[in-house]
């Protein structure tokens, strides 16, 4: 599955656990509530989760 990056605006795949590494492409805020992308595909998937 794809979808739009927020920042880019490019068409990314989703984040998947199989293939993706998930320290390489999020972290946790600083409160530790939030997920934050760092790669496109992170931004994307964590857009698509909170709708």
């Amino acid at each position: 599955m794809t979808a739009i990056d927020p920042q880019s605006e490019a068409e990314v795949p989703l984040f998947n656990p199989r293939q993706d590494n998930w320290s390489n492409q999020f972290i946790w805020s600083a409160d530790g509530l939030f997920i934050i992308g760092l790669t496109p595909v992170g931004r994307t998937t964590v857009k698509l989760s909170c709708i």
